[in-house]
This record gives C-alpha cells, sequence and structure tokens, in this order.
C-alpha cells in the first residue's frame, strides 16, 4: 500500500515560540533556575541556531544541568504543567485546523522536532499527531542526562531519524510533504517531494523562492496575560 505521509516541524511552524525556549523561560518561572544570566544564555544559543551554527551537545548541556538533581517523573509532571498551560496556547489556529483535515482524511503524520522528547512527545499526542521524534536523552539513576541517545533530531539527524522509521513500515510511503520554518531543516526539505515553508527565516524563504515552494503565514494565537510566559 502507498501512503502520503505529512511531517511537521513543532517550532516556530505548529507553534508561535520555541518551546525549548518556553521550557527555559518557564524554568525560571517555577524556581528552578536561579542563575539571573540564564535566560540571555539561552537567548544566545537560541541565536546560534537560528543562524544554522549551534551545537546541539552544548545547548543540552546547559538546559539540562539545572535539572540533574531531578528525576524523569518530576520532570515529566513539570512538562505537563509547562504544555498546557504556556505551548499548547500558542498552536497556531490553522495549523490546528490542517492537522484536523489530516485525520479526518486518514492522513498519517508526524512531527520532528530538534527540541528535547520530553516535550516533543507529550505535544505531539495533545494535538493528536501519530508519530513524533525530539532528541532522546540518556536516563542515569532515573534522571534524565545531558547525553543525546542515539541520533539527535536536529538538521541532518532529522533525515535520518526519519530514514529508520521508514524502513520499520509495512507500507511504503511515496509522498512525503513537510512543513517547516528553518533553514535547518534544508537537509529534509531536499528529501521529501512536497515542501511547505511557515514564517521561514529570510535564508528559508529565498530558497523557498527558489523552488517555488508555498509560503504560508498563519495568524498568531491570542493569548491571555496569564499565558505571556515568554514575555519575562
Amino acid at each position: 500500500m502507498q501512503k502520503t505521509l505529512t511531517i511537521f516541524d513543532l517550532d516556530d511552524t505548529l507553534i508561535k515560540g520555541d518551546c525549548s525556549r518556553i521550557w527555559a523561560q518557564f524554568l525560571v518561572h517555577k524556581g528552578l533556575v536561579l542563575d539571573p544570566n540564564f535566560l540571555d544564555e539561552e537567548q544566545r544559543l537560541m541565536d546560534l541556531y537560528a543562524q544554522g551554527e549551534l551545537d546541539m551537545s552544548v545547548y543540552l548541556q546547559f538546559i539540562m544541568a539545572p535539572l540533574a538533581h531531578l528525576t524523569t517523573q518530576y520532570i515529566d509532571n513539570l512538562a505537563d504543567q509547562c504544555i498546557g498551560e504556556y505551548i499548547l496556547p500558542r498552536v497556531y489556529p490553522e495549523a490546528r485546523e490542517l492537522l484536523k483535515r489530516l485525520k479526518k482524511t486518514k492522513q498519517t503524520t508526524m512531527i520532528i522536532s530538534a527540541s528535547m522528547s520530553f516535550l516533543v512527545l507529550k505535544i505531539a499526542r495533545a494535538l493528536g499527531v501519530e508519530h513524533a521524534f525530539g532528541i532522546d536523552l540518556e536516563v542515569k539513576d532515573g534522571c534524565y542526562s545531558c547525553a543525546i541517545e542515539g541520533v539527535a533530531s536536529y538538521r541532518e539527524g532529522k533525515v535520518i531519524r526519519l530514514r529508520g522509521w521508514l524502513g520499520r513500515q509495512d507500507c511504503l510511503y511515496v509522498n512525503l510533504h513537510f512543513y517547516t520554518d528553518s533553514i535547518n531543516d534544508v537537509f529534509m526539505c531536499q528529501f521529501v517531494q512536497q515542501v511547505n515553508v511557515v514564517h521561514p527565516d529570510s535564508r528559508l524563504s529565498a530558497l523557498a523562492s527558489l523552488h517555488d515552494w508555498p509560503k504560508l503565514y498563519w495568524k498568531a494565537p491570542v493569548l491571555s496575560p496569564k499565558q505571556l510566559l515568554a514575555s519575562l
């Protein structure tokens, strides 16, 4: 059987904002990180990501170090709260409608994100997306470490993870559709059959113009004052 697979990047594609950035702000908000320079350094690293120059292992070391003493269960509970209160309200309304249409027509959907899987998998489940990959972290003594388990779903790693998944399926996915905002996903764009860019960064926008990829500019979700954690 031949099928279509619709794949989404997560941050700044399905949601307005980056869930890793929101998570960092949430940790400060909860008093789990007291370093006054934490968010500034996190922003510096995210700026490197936007430029396609981030060393993901450096970012993970930074973002996970304050949580090294917390159990996976405790972090997972925190993730549930962060996602429910601050991330899901940021889903683009058009993204929700698209996911509903795909589900109604029984299309297979997937999220592949460079954010941590303990966030990505929960977000995908909440959105009704069947399959999801984030960056998996090794667990040591019941706690998440900063060490990557397997291949990181970042840049070329997204294609590697997707290829592995496709090779394990009983059916043949001949049409791969991909939605993204970031130049970091150029490798995925080259791998799939159809690309749609969502609020693309400048370099991805130029590439989209070159290849005639549709550019989507979705209306921002309306947030209440209590949901504006990112303004911290």
